[in-house]
């Protein structure tokens, strides 16, 4: 649930105590088990100690200051802001920790629908195929209290939207820790089972498990290649976490990116992001919606039977002349 203080450039000066006070009660419903309060750039100027109201509140459930930065930053920090102010103040229960059990730290959940529930079958899938649990995401769509789970892991596995998070859980718990990438694509995921298997000391299980995979894999999609993907070309709009690794499956597919741009600045793009779209495609950061237009797809060499794969938002503009799929925020 969202609650607005009403706060504009006329009444943000002043005295404002009561008034975010009141708005943060009002956040405060029975189903509620813990409030994140954060501020517009306009409003930390003028000096409000959100601290002091809230340590003077006496809520009797968590309230958490996660810090606004939106003047030097973008919706990726601003959730990797929220994910690492909970790991910080999030009440962890007493437990013992679990040498086989993983959690997985900054999953970047956008939605809660049945896309992400297949997400986490399949995460957990491929942990039980090196042995391990799954005991923890943060965040997995779950309730307040089940965040607390990440307490009995023995290992944290940081993902890239929540790395500050998985940092903080990993020195509060003393779970060791591994820093991957996002597990998108055949050969992305197949060097996220690596890394994480090497981590667990169970690179020779990691190895044989990608391989068995990627031999089922290719047996089921091979007949499909030269019938729907091979020689298609593709625009892809992602963020930049996400891009390489979609494009690397295009690429396994048989498909030519030729336009590629990403929804978040350039600073989160991983180092390996340009040899991964291949030579001669340029990235465009912070794109626009207007970076989609039809004009600029066929600039880019896509004609009606070719592909894009774009955010919800996109879909309906494009689908009249090109195939499309939805994919992601």
């Amino acid at each position: 649930r969202i609650v607005f203080t009403g706060t504009n450039a006329q009444n943000v000066t002043g005295k404002r105590d009561l008034w975010i006070e009141r708005t943060i009660r009002t956040a405060l419903i029975d189903e509620a088990a813990a409030v994140l309060v954060t501020s517009m750039p306009m409003c930390r100027i003028t000096g409000a100690q959100y601290d002091r109201i809230i340590g003077g509140m006496g809520a009797t459930r968590p309230v958490i200051e996660v810090p606004g930065h939106s003047l030097r930053g973008d919706w990726l920090d601003g959730y990797a802001e929220t994910l690492a102010a909970i790991a910080r103040h999030k009440e962890l229960p007493r437990a013992r920790r679990a040498k086989d059990a993983v959690a997985l730290v900054g999953y970047l959940h956008d939605r809660n629908e049945g896309d992400h529930a297949g997400n986490r079958r399949e995460l957990r899938r491929i942990l039980a195929g090196l042995g391990l649990e799954l005991a923890s995401v943060w965040p997995g769509g779950g309730r307040w209290a089940e965040l607390g789970d990440v307490a009995r892991a023995g290992t944290i596995v940081s993902l890239p939207y929540g790395r500050a998070a998985a940092r903080t859980l990993a020195e509060r718990t003393g779970a060791r820790l591994i820093e991957t990438g996002v597990p998108i694509g055949i050969d992305g995921t197949r060097r996220w089972v690596e890394a994480v298997g090497a981590g667990c000391a169970r690179t020779a299980r990691a190895e044989r498990f990608a391989r068995a995979e990627c031999r089922r894999l290719g047996a089921r999609i091979g007949r499909l290649v030269p019938f729907y993907f091979l020689n298609r070309n593709v625009a892809l709009l992602a963020d930049p976490h996400m891009l390489g690794g979609l494009a690397g499956l295009c690429t396994d597919l048989g498909m030519r990116v030729r336009l590629a741009a990403s929804v978040g600045r350039e600073a989160h793009a991983p180092e390996e992001l340009r040899t991964e779209l291949g030579p001669g495609v340029a990235v465009l950061h912070e794109a626009p919606v207007t970076a989609f237009e039809m004009g600029r797809l066929r600039a880019a060499g896509l004609r009606e039977t070719d592909l894009a794969i774009v955010p919800a938002e996109l879909v309906h503009g494009l689908a009249r002349q090109l195939p499309v799929v939805d994919f992601g925020v």
